[in-house]
This record gives structure tokens, C-alpha cells and sequence, in this order.
């Protein structure tokens, strides 16, 4: 008998125009996406939740993890105010 583990497999979904949040399990991080650079007041925001540029995968993340889910959440919240 095999036991196969379910992967989960990676989502992403739109924010706003020119801004994604994705769980990338290839790659073990969550991710965000932007068309363009982001404004220094949206970087501040991904910074303070711990989120690192990662000029390989053209993404602002971090290791995908509960805390990482939630870190999202908030930059998510975050970006959405301030976008309106």
C-alpha cells in the first residue's frame, strides 16, 4: 500500500490592478507580485512584515508558513487602505 501526501498546490490571486499575493509551494514562499516597482510607502509596509525582494523570482517574500499566511494577510489589509 502507498501513501501518497496531497500537495497543495500554489494559488494567487489579485489584490489590486498591478498587484498579486500568491502561496507559490514550488518554492516554498509567499509571495507578492507587482506589474512595476512599488512605492516606497508599500515596500515600508512589505518590509515591516518581514518580506525580502527576491530579484530571481521578481517577488517580495518569504518562507511559506503560518506566520507567513498571516503576514500576509496584514500587508494585504495594509495595501488595500492605502490603495483605496
Amino acid at each position: 500500500m502507498t501513501t501518497d501526501t496531497a500537495e497543495v498546490e500554489s494559488s494567487e490571486r489579485e489584490i489590486y490592478e498591478g498587484c498579486t499575493i500568491a502561496e507559490n509551494t514550488e518554492a516554498n514562499r509567499v509571495q507578492f507580485i507587482f506589474d512595476g516597482k512599488p512605492s516606497e510607502e508599500v515596500r515600508a509596509i512589505l518590509k515591516n512584515h518581514a518580506f525580502k525582494w527576491a530579484p530571481s523570482q521578481g517577488a517580495w517574500q518569504r518562507q511559506l508558513t503560518n506566520a507567513a499566511r498571516f503576514a500576509g494577510q496584514q500587508v494585504e489589509r495594509q495595501l488595500k487602505e492605502i490603495m483605496g
